[in-house]
């Protein structure tokens, strides 16, 4: 892809996507907040396995990070387009190149490509921890899927 991050303007398309991306990811991380009964949510909070974190926790855990991801991708792409300017434009800039004898060449060249390859690796890092926090989301969806069975079946016993 360095093709693309070398000549194309690519924080246009990350500054578009990301917010919404964004909004969904906190949208969700609220829904997992309130999700299932007070029984449901006692359970995934306990540590019975001798493991540092709860299953809550580490939900809770994989949904900031891929919050926190996204605002870094947003964040970077943004300095990136404000950062998309020559040199030349902008004298108390330019003189303060040739005070230092920094090459505008080395600036556009060297450093510039650079740190777009590392927004956008951090862009791309960004839409993949979509992945992480959808099989999160299944994975409490079968934990919940097993609770509500055990519940009907000790329900169903009683009952007989």
């Amino acid at each position: 892809m360095s093709q693309y991050w070398q000549n194309e303007a690519w924080w246009d398309i990350a500054i578009s996507v990301l917010p919404s991306i964004i909004g969904f990811a906190l949208g969700g991380y609220a829904i997992w907040l309130g999700f299932g009964d007070e029984k449901f949510r006692h359970l995934i909070t306990e540590n019975n396995d001798n493991s540092k974190h709860s299953p809550y926790l580490e939900v809770s855990a994989t949904f900031a990070h891929f919050i926190m991801i996204q605002l870094l991708a947003l964040f970077a792409a943004i300095i990136a387009k404000a950062m998309n300017f020559p040199i030349s434009k902008i004298q108390w800039l330019q003189d303060l190149f040739i005070q230092f004898n920094i090459s505008q060449t080395l600036i556009h060249e060297e450093v510039a490509p650079f740190l777009y390859a590392f927004s956008f690796l951090l862009f791309i890092y960004a839409i993949m921890t979509a992945v992480a926090a959808t099989f999160a989301v299944f994975r409490v969806a079968t934990w919940f899927d097993k609770y509500r069975n055990t519940v009907a079946k000790e329900d169903s016993d009683k009952q007989n």
